[in-house]
């Protein structure tokens, strides 16, 4: 049924989700949790190049420690600048809101009301 499907869909679109590089911060989802980028059955068969050797830190547990903050810093400091930069796009385009908009008498609008409506569960409000 529907509900099977749906959940034989979750998992390959959590993945697509959390490894398409997003617009705003510049990297993927996983990449920014595991400073790394997602590897897939396809890259290990295929035996892509890795960019940076596991068994470098096996020597100094401390040093890797601090290794892996500036990693994480840096990336955070990434996803910042492409956040700001989007930031100031967006706010250089035109105001869409309906404070710069005129509307006539026979035009159709929306009204938002916050009222609860008796009878509906407030998840579907």
């Amino acid at each position: 049924g529907p509900a099977f499907t749906w959940t034989m869909k979750l998992k390959p679109a959590v993945l697509a989700y959390n490894t398409m590089e997003n617009r705003i911060t510049g990297v993927t989802p996983y990449f920014a949790v595991f400073e790394r980028n997602c590897v897939l059955p396809l890259d290990l068969i295929i035996q892509l190049p890795s960019q940076m050797d596991p068994m470098d830190h096996l020597g100094d547990p401390t040093q890797y420690i601090v290794e892996l903050r500036d990693h994480f810093r840096s990336i955070f400091n990434y996803m910042v600048e492409n956040q700001d930069t989007y930031i100031a796009r967006e706010t250089s385009k035109p105001d869409r809101t309906a404070d710069n908009q005129k509307v006539m008498i026979g035009d159709i609008v929306y009204y938002y009301s916050h009222r609860a409506q008796p009878g509906v569960p407030q998840k579907l409000q």
